[in-house]
């Protein structure tokens, strides 16, 4: 169900299903504002999709933010 007033903050990498379950959120409307945080640099063409399947959905307006955190290594 959509959950109003509230911005949703994804942490994920970057996947295929990743980007598909992000677009299918944004095409159902849940949220009003998303800020995509991916682990590790997201690879063109998954940016590409994502941007394609959001544009198609009409719902750009959604995303406020996106961030590449470079957070998907080990520490020793």
């Amino acid at each position: 169900q959509p959950i109003a007033d509230v911005p949703a903050v994804y942490f994920v990498e970057p996947t295929a299903a990743n980007v598909a379950r992000i677009a299918a959120d944004l095409r159902a409307g849940l949220y009003e504002q998303v800020h995509l945080n991916w682990t590790s640099s997201i690879p063109r063409y998954l940016m590409e999709d994502l941007a394609q399947q959001v544009a198609q959905s009409d719902a750009s307006q959604a995303v406020a933010k996106v961030y590449d955190q470079y957070l998907n290594y080990e520490c020793l």
